[in-house]
């Protein structure tokens, strides 16, 4: 592939997660974690590509926190919103042609609604109870619905992973540059040493599929050179933009 501008991945920061970690696993004295949520920019030769668009939007229209589930609040946080740290570091929201959600829970969808103009690409579910929201699904005429595996362009450059276990729908993506690698992981591993220890995340549908997903990025990441991992919620990532 002939890149004709440096490939570049642009972490955005879009929102805060207050997860009450008792609440799910059953343990009184678990402690608080304040989590960041990630939404990813891809500068691709071929197209402007965003994995996940973050927290629900009107958290930067009325409000600064909003409740997502027993034991799961959403806050705003230092985050300016999907909108506004786009164009914070100078790209147009307009411009972004593909989207791809890792999968359909609330805070990686949230800011489906504010790119209309983008092709949505999402994993189709084995359950008839998908973890959908109002923004995940509408405009279903511009969803590609992805079954498995999925080579973005048909050159290997962009290409989606299943990743089944945190939810049936859950998918990862790798995005091959110029002199390394990227692996966006979703919610499959909450902080890349995750994967090495094969740590599963604190929430899973399934347990066995989420194991046998991590053994697959880990796979992955030992048969690629040079592989940077990015993962949603990871409590020590920065924002800085990271040329591949």
């Amino acid at each position: 592939m002939i890149f004709e501008r440096e490939l570049a991945v642009v972490p955005l920061l879009c929102g805060r997660l207050i997860l009450e970690r008792s609440v799910f696993s059953g343990r009184s004295y678990d402690q608080v974690l304040e989590l960041p949520v990630f939404a990813f920019l891809i500068v691709h030769p071929k197209s402007y590509i965003l994995f996940d668009t973050g927290l629900p939007s009107e958290l930067w229209l009325s409000q600064t926190s909003l409740k997502l589930t027993e034991g799961l609040t959403a806050v705003t946080g230092e985050s300016m919103g999907l909108l506004g740290e786009l164009k914070r570091r100078g790209y147009a929201p307009g411009k972004i042609s593909i989207l791809v959600n890792s999968h359909g829970h609330v805070d990686h969808t949230g800011g489906n609604r504010l790119l209309s103009q983008a092709r949505i690409y999402r994993k189709t579910s084995e359950s008839s109870n998908a973890s959908g929201t109002a923004e995940f699904n509408e405009s279903l005429r511009k969803t590609v619905f992805v079954k498995g595996d999925y080579d973005l362009f048909g050159d290997g450059s962009v290409r989606i992973l299943a990743t089944p276990g945190h939810s049936s729908d859950h998918q990862s993506l790798l995005v091959q540059g110029k002199n390394r690698q990227a692996l966006f992981t979703g919610d499959a591993c909450f902080r890349p040493a995750n994967l090495e220890s094969l740590t599963l995340p604190l929430i899973v549908e399934n347990r066995e599929q989420a194991l046998s997903s991590l053994k697959r990025l880990k796979e992955i990441i030992s048969l690629t050179e040079n592989v940077i991992v990015f993962t949603s919620h990871d409590p020590i990532a920065e924002g800085k933009e990271i040329y591949l």
